[in-house]
């Protein structure tokens, strides 16, 4: 059973309109009456005897009452109604079944659920067997002001954590805790008897139910990691480190050296923060100051990551390069790294690394070199072309490239409808719709599509719509993939009875001689519905309707229509509809045509292969 199955609802009762001479409601529980309903008896045996045998006919205002209190009950159930507690009616059922719902009889919104069988006491009264609907459950609002969500969320005012653990011979400590990963975090107050100091500690507890402590700081301010080290204070990092931004210091030069193509020496050491710094050593002599740095000092540094050689930065902002010692070729023969010449490279020059990525912010110049690989790898997915086919013709791709790939879409030509032949007279006849050309939505390689990588073309075939009764044409790109065109319907049932005149079966399925690269839909076309006359020589009205026409992914069918009218065409491999017969009283009746079925149509579309 589906949900659309759920009978028609009651609009309104029966017998709204009734008067009282033919309306009898409610049916009263018992009656003498001759002939007349009631709830004990419903209609009498006397409504079961002739009345010339000494019997009754039933009374339409009894059958009216009748079905205005089933309506009534059957509209409030319609409306979601749970029946109000009513002590009178559980006397004259025996009670209230275990399970059943009621309302409450004077609060809105009070529910009541029957916890007995045969139960007749009221609802909300001491001792009686009744739940409330809602019992055990709080309102959103009050959720919020009662407990702390799982997940999100923020803590308002204070929150104290009073559960405790021990951690090896130290007390017991009130930690507040969080697990994240299958790991427990506390922040904890950890009171050491033996060496008399109580510690605030960050500890981490592990799977193993072991306890790691991150750091620590006692009550006197000594702070310690986790070995118990203690960390630097300002008198022992000054007398540790070199100072940084004025102020002079003794310290231990790293390493030393001189630059090749300015002998200029140099030192190095590593400052307060561990970084590397560096200084040029200059002779006595007359400088000229450098904006934003001093004689002998540097800005920055840097390390290339290929060959490891520093390079420094002055204060004029110029960087020198630190080459070891050997033999170097005259300049014009390697690339420098001065931008400032904006030197050119006179020959080839080859690469054998590709770059991760461009560096250069949006809208700035990047003088990144990239390999022919990774220039295609960049491209690849890209859409290159799309090709849309309502006729034939031949499909060129962008260019002859074995990598390309293609998306294609296709569909065959659908099925004709069928035809409403001339009936002699109080006869009729409707026709079913004509079958849907397969459809595919496929991947192919540039081999497969134009089978080989070779070839710069392939031929396109677009199948033309099947006439009234007839199957469409077949829709195919060269030797890659064919689609079956739609059946066309068989020819309408007729006669002076009710009829059905069924569809034609599924088109015939997609091929693929050269494989694909990727299947997505491959399936054949599917059927038109049947058409269906009843009663044409009914005196009064019959009923003719004819079928529709399969329907296709690419475009719309033709639909179904009533007496009297020809069939609708199909569009892009849409089958046709049926046409529809109309009923002569004297004579033959006309001729109406079945729909014609839709034209194919293919789309290809090129992307840049992923490689």
């Amino acid at each position: 059973m589906k949900k659309t199955d759920f009978s028609p609802q009651f609009p309104t009762v029966w017998g709204a309109g009734a008067d009282s001479a033919h309306l009898q409601y409610p049916i009263p529980g018992s009656s003498s009456d001759l002939g007349r309903a009631s709830l004990i008896l419903g209609f009498p045996p006397a409504t079961f005897v002739p009345p010339e045998a000494g019997g009754s006919f039933m009374f339409g205002e009894d059958m009216n009452g009748a079905l205005r209190m089933l309506a009534t009950a059957a509209q409030n159930y319609e409306s979601g109604v749970f029946p109000p507690f009513s002590a009178s009616f559980a006397q004259s059922v025996g009670g209230y079944p275990q399970g059943c719902v009621v309302a409450d009889p004077t609060t809105t919104g009070l529910f009541w659920v029957s916890t007995a069988d045969n139960n007749l006491t009221t609802p909300g009264a001491q001792g009686a067997s009744w739940a409330n609907l809602f019992a055990g459950l709080i309102s959103e609002k009050e959720a919020e002001a009662t407990y702390f969500p799982l997940t999100g969320g923020n803590i308002l005012g204070q929150t104290f954590v009073t559960a405790s653990f021990s951690q090896g011979d130290e007390t017991t400590t009130q930690p507040i805790g969080v697990a994240l990963g299958g790991l427990q975090f506390y922040l904890q107050l950890t009171n050491n008897g033996a060496a008399s100091a109580t510690y605030g500690r960050l500890v981490l507890r592990d799977g193993a139910g072991g306890y790691h402590i991150g750091i620590q700081i006692d009550n006197a301010g000594n702070v310690t990691d986790s070995q118990g080290r203690p960390f630097l204070s300002a008198p022992e990092a000054a007398a540790t480190y070199i100072r940084q931004g004025g102020g002079s210091t003794d310290f231990s030069v790293l390493a030393a050296g001189v630059n090749e193509k300015t002998t200029t020496p140099w030192v190095s050491y590593v400052d307060g923060s561990g970084t590397t710094q560096y200084l040029f050593m200059q002779p006595s002599g007359s400088y000229v100051t450098n904006p934003g740095g001093t004689n002998g000092g540097i800005k920055a540094a840097a390390i290339d990551q290929p060959t490891g050689a520093p390079s420094f930065q002055d204060g004029n902002g110029n960087w020198h390069t630190v080459q070891p010692a050997g033999s170097y070729q005259a300049a014009g023969n390697y690339l420098e790294t001065d931008e400032t010449s904006q030197q050119s490279v006179a020959g080839p020059v080859s690469f054998t690394r590709n770059p991760t990525g461009t560096t250069a912010a949006f809208g700035a110049s990047d003088k990144s070199f990239a390999t022919t690989e990774f220039a295609t790898r960049l491209n690849s997915g890209r859409l290159r072309g799309k090709s849309v086919f309502t006729s034939s013709g031949n499909y060129y791709p962008p260019r002859q490239d074995a990598s390309l790939v293609f998306r294609v879409r296709l569909v065959g030509a659908g099925g004709g409808g069928a035809t409403a032949v001339p009936q002699d007279a109080y006869a009729c006849n409707a026709g079913a719709g004509g079958t849907a050309g397969a459809y595919v939505d496929v991947w192919f390689t540039y081999a497969q599509l134009f089978s080989g990588v070779d070839n710069t073309s392939v031929q396109v075939i677009i199948g033309n719509g099947g006439a009234a009764n007839s199957t469409g044409g077949a829709s195919s790109i060269g030797n890659a993939v064919t689609c079956p065109g739609g059946y066309g319907a068989p020819f309408a049932n007729a006669g002076g009875f009710s009829t059905i005149s069924p569809a034609a079966p599924y088109s015939a399925s997609p091929s693929f001689p050269n494989g694909v690269l990727f299947q997505d839909i491959a399936v054949p076309g599917p059927s038109g519905t049947m058409g269906v006359v009843l009663d044409p020589q009914n005196g009064g009205n019959f009923f003719a309707f004819s079928g529709n026409g399969g329907a296709s992914p690419m475009g719309s069918s033709g639909y179904g229509v009533g007496n009297g009218t020809p069939g609708v065409a199909g569009t892009l491999g849409g089958g046709g509809g049926g046409a529809c017969g109309a009923r002569s009283t004297s004579g033959t009746s006309a001729q109406y045509t079945g729909g014609f079925g839709g034209n194919g149509t293919a789309i290809i579309e090129c992307y840049e292969g992923i490689t």
